[in-house]
């Protein structure tokens, strides 16, 4: 929808980068805070509070009438969308023993990937046929029932994240000076910046350099989630059996990097390649991570959902900057050279993780 934005608005590159800066910083910094409220109310209630206001500020993002008006909304989407995440991989993890949590949560964020599949490419479809203001309106609308949908399967599951006394200053201290889960974030960061750049300025690039309609660009960009599907639950799957959780992050992040600077080469079948590689070592990178994050026994159950929104919040605030300074680099340097200086510095912070104590101590 942003090249639609852009023309209907008359707003630059830099401006629709802030678009995507406002939801991403909406989720980064209300993930800690939707930590500490699921620590108190429970992650099941958490996690359906954020999916029904989520819808709710999606609608109305199609029906603001002005840019600032839409920035606005984009940055309460992002802040009701952080109340999701965290809490609801704490509520269905502990279901499963620690040797199939990674093809459970691989699945879980398959479900996000699909759903991005069907962002790039049908809603993309959709909002060059009917306006981005309905496509946004009818996905806002369609989160509505999934939401309803939501609550009334995950009735009888017991959340065991629900407690009666108040919460510890000195659990939450814990969690938030744990070094190894702040070298996870940060390897996520790095990793997630290249991320989110190719997700909001892949269809403008595509259609900039290689000349592709704005359907095609969209379909070509989707491949992204679509591989990243694979990813999740391939990638969960082999730590499980592997147990190298830590080794395999590392491992991902740079494949991450190195499909960012193949997506920089001006060529239909290099960047297909390109998203291709770096859509599957996403989603398993991003599965692993939060797998290792929630995997620490000195961390309680009651305070899984903080550490996993810690991880979330660092790398959601480092990639909410990255689509607006990605988008100013392509002022002076153009979107290739944009896209290779993006994947040097994205593999950067995983540096960190060669410092992590492993094997991970389980629960």
């Amino acid at each position: 929808a942003l090249p639609l934005i852009a023309v209907e608005m008359n707003v630059s590159i830099t401006q629709l980068g802030l678009l995507a800066t406002a939801f991403l910083f909406g989720i980064g910094i209300f993930q800690i805070p939707a930590g500490i409220l699921a620590a108190r109310i429970g992650s099941r209630n958490t996690a359906m509070l954020g999916l029904v206001l989520y819808s709710i500020f999606a609608t109305l993002s199609g029906a603001a009438p002005g840019y600032e008006a839409l920035l606005l909304a984009r940055f309460l989407t992002g802040a009701c969308m952080s109340l999701v995440f965290g809490p609801a991989i704490a509520l269905f993890t502990p279901l499963f023993n620690t040797r199939e949590r990674g093809l459970a949560l691989g699945l879980f964020n398959s479900a996000f990937s699909l759903g991005g599949v069907l962002g790039l490419s049908v809603w993309a479809y959709l909002a060059a046929t009917i306006g981005w203001r309905m496509a946004l309106i009818l996905g806002g609308l369609l989160g509505l029932i999934l939401a309803v949908q939501n609550i009334m399967i995950t009735r009888k599951v017991e959340d065991t994240a629900t407690y009666r006394s108040p919460v510890s200053m000195r659990d939450l201290s814990k969690v938030i000076r744990h070094k190894d889960v702040w070298l996870l974030a940060l390897a996520l960061t790095g990793a997630g910046s290249g991320w989110y750049v190719v997700m909001q300025f892949g269809v403008i690039y595509i259609i900039n350099s290689l000349g592709a309609s704005l359907v095609a660009a969209g379909f070509m960009t989707s491949l992204l989630e679509l591989t990243s599907m694979f990813g999740n639950t391939l990638g969960g799957r082999v730590s499980d059996l592997l147990g190298e959780r830590i080794k395999l992050i590392l491992l991902f992040n740079i494949f991450i990097a190195a499909g960012v600077i193949i997506i920089s080469i001006p060529d239909f079948g290099m960047v297909l390649l390109g998203l291709g590689f770096m859509g599957f070592s996403a989603g398993a990178t991003y599965t692993v991570t939060y797998l290792a994050v929630s995997e620490y026994g000195e961390i309680s159950v009651r305070y899984k959902p903080l550490a996993i929104a810690l991880t979330n919040s660092t790398q959601l605030l480092g990639g909410s900057i990255s689509p607006t300074l990605f988008a100013f680099t392509v002022e002076f340097i153009g979107f290739s050279g944009a896209l290779l200086l993006l994947g040097f510095v994205s593999v950067l912070p995983s540096a960190g993780l060669l410092l992590i104590r492993s094997p991970l101590t389980t629960d």
